[in-house]
């Protein structure tokens, strides 16, 4: 039988001349010693150098009592535990009435991230914890409250229109936000994020061994949300003449346009790349850098990718480069611009478009019209490819990315030259 007692340690004597007391568990001739916040000099002690009886009795029988009727409780089942198991035991106990609040763990993840430079994981965490905060009406969330009965209610409010207000950048909050429901593919990313933060605080807290589950597990019995259809976000090539000819209006349709085509014809380079690297006008020949995205996620490779300056690049990059980070404070301002400058080009061309279209246009024309294969697509795309042993023994072969990127761009220019001769 496990048992218990208040005592010090000897040897662990503090310079001011005091001891720490501590709970002694003894089970299977172990002892493991649970830390109190009690300090005693050598007048609480007796002749043999231990604590005096009435001070136990006085400060501590009653937790002694409350723990040695929690391990008559246990029965059988102690047989079974280890020492450190009861030690664990007896600490959960006190832990009970400690609330683990979710909303604080979503944002202690947010600076998680954000330390580690991951800021679109960062913001998608931080989407789930506003909607989360709405819809509670709360700033903090006991965890022992996440039912599945609230996953459930909490998909039917994220499906539903809303007025949101959020903190701006200057300390207030913006104006109050008309938002159309949420998609069925949106809220998988972020049941997603919750159940994958549940999922750790479970490893963290629970001890199923000792019957210790702070943490419920609301998803066990949660309907998965079944994925929906994209819209094809692909551009023909006809359409990308158009926007090449296109005429912008004004400084927004301008860097929205150019961009776009940079986009293209850097292998679909994402605008937060470009806010973060093409800082140089002058820059030519191969360029190299590693993707926002997913750089502190790829240990392998670090999301490094290679792409040429093409000369149909050149211009836009003497144009742009440098410029936007002085002209923009941050990447959310350039997001900001091009919202505004494709609901113009938009309206003018007759068809949709932004900037995610660029990407995926340029990966359609490389597998469909120009024949490349989907491995090669992948690479020039800097997705994940090949098999993790190799990678990590053989150099990448940027020609392969130089090589698609000027085969798609080659493919565009010829059809541009096919309509200007006709």
């Amino acid at each position: 039988m496990a048992t218990v007692n208040a005592k010090i340690v000897p040897h662990q004597k503090k310079d001011d001349g005091t001891w720490n007391v501590k709970i002694t568990v003894s089970h299977k001739s172990q002892t493991k010693y649970i830390d109190t916040s009690s300090f005693v000099d050598k007048a609480y002690l007796d002749s043999k150098g231990k604590l005096k009886k009435a001070f136990v009795d006085k400060h501590f029988s009653t937790k002694l009592t409350e723990y040695r009727d929690a391990l008559t409780a246990l029965g059988s089942k102690v047989k079974f535990m280890t020492c450190e198991d009861v030690k664990s035991f007896l600490k959960n106990l006190d832990a009970k009435d400690d609330v683990i609040d979710l909303f604080a763990k979503f944002d202690e993840r947010i600076d998680e991230y954000r330390s580690k430079g991951r800021e679109g994981q960062a913001k998608n965490i931080l989407s789930v914890i506003n909607h989360l905060r709405d819809f509670t009406g709360q700033q903090s969330f006991d965890i022992t409250h996440l039912t599945t009965g609230f996953l459930y209610e909490f998909k039917r409010y994220l499906e539903s229109p809303k007025v949101i207000v959020r903190n701006n950048n200057n300390g207030g909050y913006t104006k109050p936000q008309e938002r159309r429901g949420i998609n069925a593919n949106t809220q998988i990313i972020y049941f997603g994020i919750i159940s994958n933060l549940v999922k750790d605080l479970r490893k963290r807290y629970n001890n199923q061994s000792i019957g210790h589950t702070p943490v419920p597990n609301p998803f066990e019995n949660f309907d998965s949300i079944k994925p929906v259809k994209t819209k094809r976000r692909i551009l023909e090539i006809s359409m990308i003449l158009d926007l090449l000819n296109y005429k912008p209006v004004g400084k927004m349709e301008t860097v929205t346009r150019d961009l776009f085509l940079l986009s293209f014809y850097l292998c679909g380079m994402n605008p937060v790349d470009m806010f973060a690297y093409l800082t140089d006008p002058n820059i030519s020949g191969g360029f190299e850098y590693a993707r926002t995205k997913i750089k502190n996620r790829r240990i392998i490779d670090g999301g490094v990718t290679n792409v040429l300056i093409p000369e149909c690049a050149q211009a836009l990059i003497e144009k742009h480069a440098g410029t936007i980070q002085r002209d923009y404070r941050n990447i959310e301002s350039l997001h900001s611009i091009f919202r505004d400058g494709w609901k113009r080009i938009r309206a003018k061309l007759g068809f949709n478009v932004s900037m995610y279209y660029g990407r995926h246009s340029f990966a359609t024309i490389a597998r469909k019209l120009c024949g490349i294969s989907k491995d090669d697509v992948s690479f020039a795309l800097n997705h994940k490819f090949g098999l993790d042993v190799t990678d990590i023994y053989a150099e990448p072969n940027w020609e392969i990315v130089h090589h698609v990127q000027k085969t798609v761009i080659e493919r565009v220019f010829s059809e541009l030259e096919e309509k200007e001769v006709a």
